[in-house]
Order: structure tokens, then C-alpha cells, then sequence
């Protein structure tokens, strides 16, 4: 019974610090996530025209964003390892390194970017209306790459030392300034121009530059003596810091690129198809954002763990992480599986539509769990610095094994949606279970950083 009592309270302990750790990330992912129905809201009421170009800007800048992430990673995972080396005097190394890294990619890709603009939105787009609304709104936004670029460094170091909640806050502040910013640019008010959609994209990269300072200004009165802006890590060091980087930036970005294709396959099958996949799709993503935080979490836990030299302890908290995971979703996946009718009757209008969506919600209900263990188990190994084999796996699982495959199924062959979805679970499913057998193995608590 003392055994048993034992366990119990380690596990509740180490539940009580992921969910610590996880919630201030979930909520803030939550809080960014209707802040771009508000953005969607405010600019639709300027008409169809500039809800496409902006539309169509924002998922390109996600793609252009999805590339920069690594250096969040990259942060997080050097940091971590750091503070549980209790190496406190070189906390901050890691960060002057990202920062480093960053601002010296960012600034020509921003300048590059803005100036191609022009003549990469005609791609976009053939309506000479939508690009005329989305170039300079996309200009504005590209504009902020470099806010971007030091948020990520710096969200990376809060996350690698467990200060989510002060994460939380900036991401908070950022939003209130950008709806403040955005409604007075795009309608003219507060003494403001009326610029459109154009201040939209001006009213969001300014909020990004004000949550660049806010952030500047906490790590600078967290840790006094941590060796912020004072010098950057050993050449050896550096040279690990871009691996992770640029494997951890090429795997967003190929995930992000991935999401885009498969979209345009299902575009070629045709309109009713299309809109069911983006519901469905849409679906997905907002119940999987809680496991990216659990993820973050994890990826914080592990890295410290083996910064003390404690792999079991790092494995441990992987498991943890997933069953918590897992078992949150499995709930949140219920309404799907069980009404998935009165679920679809919310997004989907046209009969014929929810009956072709309802046996796919109902899989994607199931594929929403795997999705769970697979992306906790992910950014543990990517705590671990195991980007390389992450990397690897990710885009040759979706890029040379799933997105041939639903083109082949799909448009080639005439199977429809319901082979693409079966694809996609089957895909998912596989690609936990990779990642779960890297973890089991555990080679990578032996990657030294």
C-alpha cells in the first residue's frame, strides 16, 4: 500500500508540474487562435476582396514563419540543458547565440521578401484586385520577420528555464495591441489613417515589435548575471546551435509546405471535397494545439533532465507527458466520434457535405489521439537535441510516402476523400509510432550539446 501510495503522488507531482508548464502555452495558443477570427472579423467587413488577400498573405507568412521556429527550438533546447547544468552565470548564452543567428538571417530575408513581394503574390492570386490588397498587406507583415525572429529566440529561453507564464503574458499584450493597432489603421480611428487591410498588416507587425520589447525588458530584470548580450557561446557550440536550427527549420517548414499540397490535391478532386478537408482540418489543428503545449513542456522537462545527468528521469517525463496527452484528448476527440452531426451542422450547410464529412470526423477523431502521443514524443526528442532524426522522418514520411500516396489515391486514381483520409490516419499513426520506438530505444539521451 506505501508502494502503491508512492507512485501515485510521484505521478500526480510530475502531472501538477507538466500541466504547470503546458497550460500557460495552451492558452495562450487558445487566445491566438480566436485573435485571428477577430483579424478575419474585422477585415471581412471591408468585403470578399480583401478577405482573400489577406487570406492568402497569412498562410504564406505561416510558411515564412514555420521556417524561422527552429530558432525557438533551437533555444529551448539549449537552454534547458543549460539550467540543468545549473551553468547560471551562461544561461543566457544560448539566446545571445539564437539572437545572433537570427537577426543575421533575418535582416537580407526581410529585405529580399519585401521587395519580391510584387512579383510573387501574381502566383497567388489572378485577381488583380486581390493582389493589388494583399501586396502592400504582405509587405507590412514580412516587415516583421525580425520581431518574429527575437520572439522566438526569447520564448525559447522563458520555455528552456519553465517562465511560461510570462510567455503567457507577452502573448497577451501582443494580442490586445494588435487589435487596438489593427482597428485604428483599418477603419480610421484614434486620429489614425484609414489604410484597409493594409493597416491590418502594419497593425500586426507593430504589436510583434512590442512584444520584441516586452520581452527584452523581462529577461533583462529576470536573471541579472546570466550573461545576456555579453557574449555568445564557444565556436563548437555555435556550430550545434545551427544544426539545430536549420534541421529544426526545415522540418516546420516542410510540415507547413505539407498541409499546403495536400490541400491543392484535394482541390483537384473538386469544391465540395475541398471544404469538408478544411473543416476537417481546421477541426484537427484546434484539438491538437493543448499536445503542442504538453509537447513544449516536455521538451523543457527533458532537456533539464539530462542537463542533471538523469536520462531515466528525462525518459519518465516523456511517458507522462503522452498518457496526459493522450487521455485529454480521448475526451476532447468524443463529441466527434459520438455527434458528429451536430459538430458539422456548425461549419457545413450542404447535406450532401456533412454526409461525406461524418465517417471522416469519426477517423479524425481516432487520428487526433495518435496525433497526441506523436507530437509530445516529438518535442521530446527534439529536448533532447534528436532534431537531425526528427527532421528525417518527418519530411520523408509526409513528402515521399503520404503526399505521393493521396495523389495517387486521390486525383489519379478517383478513390476520393475517404482514401485520402485513410491515408492521412494511417500516416499519423505511423509516424507515433516511429517516434515512439526512437523514444523507447533511447539513444538520444546520449546526444551531447
Amino acid at each position: 500500500m506505501i508502494k502503491i501510495n508512492s507512485v501515485f503522488f510521484v505521478r500526480q507531482n510530475r502531472l501538477k508540474t507538466i500541466l504547470g508548464l503546458a497550460l500557460p502555452i495552451i492558452i495562450q495558443s487558445g487566445s491566438q487562435s480566436l485573435l485571428t477570427l477577430v483579424d478575419t472579423a474585422m477585415v471581412g467587413v471591408l468585403g470578399n476582396v480583401a478577405l482573400a488577400a489577406v487570406g492568402l498573405s497569412n498562410y504564406t507568412y505561416y510558411i515564412v514563419t514555420a521556417f524561422l521556429a527552429g530558432l525557438g527550438m533551437c533555444s529551448q533546447t539549449m537552454t534547458s540543458r543549460y539550467y540543468g547544468e545549473e551553468r547560471k552565470r551562461e544561461l543566457a548564452w544560448p539566446l545571445n547565440g539564437t539572437l545572433f543567428l537570427g537577426l543575421t538571417a533575418a535582416l537580407p530575408l526581410t529585405l529580399l521578401l519585401f521587395y519580391l513581394i510584387p512579383d510573387i503574390f501574381p502566383f497567388l492570386s489572378g485577381e488583380s484586385s486581390v493582389i493589388a490588397s494583399g501586396t502592400p498587406y504582405l509587405q507590412a507583415r514580412i516587415v516583421g520577420i525580425i520581431g518574429i525572429v527575437i520572439n522566438f529566440s526569447y520564448y525559447g529561453y522563458l520555455t528552456g528555464i519553465g517562465r511560461t507564464g510570462l510567455c503567457l503574458k507577452v502573448g497577451l499584450v501582443m494580442q490586445v495591441i494588435n487589435v487596438i493597432a489593427n482597428y485604428g489603421l483599418i477603419f480610421g480611428r484614434f486620429g489614425l489613417s484609414e489604410l484597409g487591410a493594409t493597416g491590418a498588416g502594419i497593425g500586426s507587425t507593430f504589436a510583434t515589435f512590442v512584444g520584441s520589447a516586452f520581452y527584452t525588458i523581462l529577461v533583462i530584470r529576470l536573471s541579472p548575471g546570466n550573461g545576456f548580450l555579453k557574449k555568445l557561446p564557444k565556436f563548437k557550440t555555435m556550430k550545434t546551435m545551427m544544426r539545430l536550427t536549420i534541421t529544426g527549420a526545415v522540418q516546420q517548414f516542410f510540415f507547413a509546405a505539407g498541409i499546403a499540397m495536400l490541400m491543392w490535391i484535394v482541390g483537384r478532386i473538386g469544391t465540395r471535397e475541398t471544404a469538408v478537408a478544411n473543416v476537417l482540418l481546421n477541426l484537427t489543428m484546434l484539438l491538437i494545439f493543448p499536445c503542442i503545449g504538453l509537447g513544449l513542456a516536455t521538451a523543457t522537462l527533458v532537456g533539464q533532465a539530462l542537463g542533471r545527468g538523469d536520462k531515466e528521469d528525462a525518459k519518465k517525463w516523456g511517458w507522462e507527458a503522452t498518457r496526459t496527452g493522450m487521455f485529454f484528448l480521448g475526451i476532447a476527440a468524443l463529441p466527434l466520434l459520438l455527434i458528429p452531426d451536430l459538430v458539422l451542422s456548425i461549419f457545413l450547410h450542404d447535406p450532401a457535405a456533412r454526409m461525406m464529412a461524418r465517417p471522416l470526423l469519426q477517423l479524425t477523431a481516432g487520428m487526433v489521439v495518435a496525433d497526441a502521443f506523436g507530437l509530445i514524443v516529438l518535442h521530446g526528442l527534439v529536448g533532447a537535441g534528436d532534431t537531425t532524426r526528427v527532421m528525417i522522418i518527418s519530411v520523408v514520411l509526409q513528402w515521399v510516402l503520404f503526399l505521393p500516396l493521396v495523389y495517387f489515391l486521390g486525383p489519379y486514381g478517383g478513390y476520393g476523400l475517404i482514401a485520402i483520409w485513410l491515408s492521412l490516419f494511417g500516416y499519423r499513426f505511423i509516424n507515433a509510432s516511429i517516434f515512439g520506438v526512437l523514444w523507447k530505444q533511447g539513444k538520444w539521451a546520449t546526444i551531447k550539446l
